[in-house]
């Protein structure tokens, strides 16, 4: 790997935290006037049942086959923007859009500037992007996405409800579907490595009210093309591995859809089979062994705090920490055994 893990989500985080403080900021006097005509925290929706389903939509490819049974999908429905032309054109209409990116282009490239939101809430941080907020024309509520900001509590101490930094925002909302009581989570485009190339799910630009026109199909070049497999990227991986580790840490009832993306440790259900009831168990110990032992393999593990939040812990970065400690306890030995033989 080019870079650890740790370094890598450090290399990350410090690019993002920029963006957040500037966005936050920015959207303060937005997100107060919104507060103080009404409660407008996640805390304030719903809350489901162990038997309700939740479908988390991404936009890798396996979302193709699984497209035409989405209809009948009986639960809660999360996406993100980057799939609103393609459900919009199969007539779904998600239950909530979760937005954690903090650029711009989320605004334009997404949502665009006619989008219809009936039926839809966006389910959001201070930290996206205001021109995100000012595209969005339908409900929303806020929660705290968990970063380095010690004064968040401060300037929005209306939003009660955070929930960690974890990569792509199909972990958020693994985090956010668990906290809303649903059980089971199940996958759908949610991949990070696909066979044959492809990058991305069959896309579509919007030209009018119903037309829609298919873009070009999003493929890797062919040298990232590994045995028929896109090369997992750093970013993929990583992602792929915090999810794995919200599996285990949380040990919610989890299931994909298809069986192609990089998480073999996930079980997985065909497509056709969503519009049945559900069901699935949480991890066995055998499985969480599984995960445990690959998240190992890339120099990391979980644990979940008094907090009841999820943390990871990254190999180097532990290691670095103990070998101070280390040789001052090896330093203390030694004065102890002199003084023990003067």
């Amino acid at each position: 790997m080019e870079l650890q893990f740790s370094a890598f989500n450090k290399l990350v985080a410090d690019v993002h935290n920029r963006l957040y403080y500037k966005n936050s900021h920015e959207n303060f006097a937005r997100i107060k006037a919104e507060f103080q005509k009404a409660d407008y925290g996640i805390d304030t929706l719903p809350r489901f049942g162990r038997d309700v389903p939740a479908l988390v939509i991404g936009s890798g490819p396996s979302l193709d086959a699984a497209l035409p049974f989405l209809g009948a999908f009986q639960g809660i429905i999360f996406a993100s923007p980057s799939q609103l032309n393609i459900l919009e054109r199969a007539e779904i209409v998600p239950n909530y859009v979760v937005v954690v990116d903090a650029t711009d282009d989320i605004s334009w490239e997404q949502i665009g500037p006619d989008r219809d939101t009936h039926g839809m809430t966006l389910l959001t941080s201070p930290y996206v992007s205001p021109k995100t907020l000012e595209a969005w024309k339908g409900n929303r509520r806020y929660f705290q996405l968990i970063a380095d900001d010690p004064h968040f509590h401060d300037a929005y101490p209306w939003i009660k409800v955070g929930f960690p930094v974890m990569g792509s925002v199909n972990n958020a909302e693994v985090l956010i579907a668990n906290w809303m009581g649903c059980s089971p989570i199940v996958l759908c485009g949610v991949d990070y490595c696909f066979p044959g190339g492809r990058k991305r799910a069959q896309d579509w630009r919007k030209r009018s009210a119903f037309i829609f026109d298919p873009k070009p199909l999003d493929m890797v070049p062919e040298s990232e093309v590994v045995e028929g497999f896109v090369g997992i990227t750093q970013e993929t991986m990583y992602y792929a591995n915090l999810l794995l580790g919200i599996w285990s840490m949380y040990k919610m009832p989890l299931v994909q859809v298809g069986d192609k993306g990089a998480m073999m440790d996930i079980p997985f259900m065909p497509p056709e089979d969503l519009g049945k009831p559900i069901h699935v168990d949480p991890p066995t110990e055998t499985q969480l062994a599984a995960v445990a032992e690959t998240l190992l393999e890339s120099g990391m593990r979980t644990y979940v705090g008094d907090d009841e939040i999820g943390h990871f812990h990254y190999k180097e970065k532990d290691e670095a920490a103990v070998g101070p400690v280390r040789d001052m306890l090896h330093e203390a030995t030694e004065m102890a055994d002199w003084w023990t033989k003067a």
